[in-house]
């Protein structure tokens, strides 16, 4: 099974996911921050059509990954990583509850551990638990939330 991922329009990406899994299975994971229900991409939904053309034409998806190139795969290894972290309802579990190391907006930071373990980034800002890094993901720069505790500075 290959997986794709679409970018969405802003705040589509449960109307995305809605499309594209009547061709295919989707995962499109949440996280609840502040009493909010947020995606943990967001306007990003993984993908795995029967149909990639049908994906093109999928309501709220404003192009595939990879555009105007061939759409870029996603290593499968990446989502079933993510979906162990995630429960029954497609919530992110955020499982670590010790102390962090001391990272502030403009660190250079690794992620050590999870589906983004080895990758580097800057530190955009920063939560309570979490880190909001820049990544280079799905080809292009992209914010990511991930647990303090499984971050390093460089």
């Amino acid at each position: 099974m290959q997986w794709f991922v679409a970018y969405t329009g802003a705040q589509s990406e449960d109307l995305a996911a809605e499309s594209l899994a009547r061709i295919g299975e989707v995962f499109n994971p949440k996280i609840l921050a502040k009493k909010i229900i947020k995606p943990l991409f967001p306007r990003y939904v993984l993908f795995a059509p029967s149909d990639l053309r049908a994906a093109y034409r999928a309501r709220g998806v404003s192009r595939i990954i990879g555009y105007p190139g061939p759409p870029r795969t996603l290593n499968p290894d990446v989502v079933a990583e993510l979906r162990t972290r995630c429960d029954a309802q497609g919530f992110y579990i955020d499982d670590h509850h010790v102390d962090a190391p001391s990272i502030k907006r403009g660190d250079f930071c690794k992620v050590t551990e999870g589906p983004f373990a080895g990758l580097q980034g800057l530190c955009r800002r920063t939560e309570q638990q979490r880190i909001i890094l820049l990544l280079s993901l799905f080809g292009k720069s992209t914010e990511v939330s991930v647990v303090r505790q499984s971050v390093a500075l460089v």
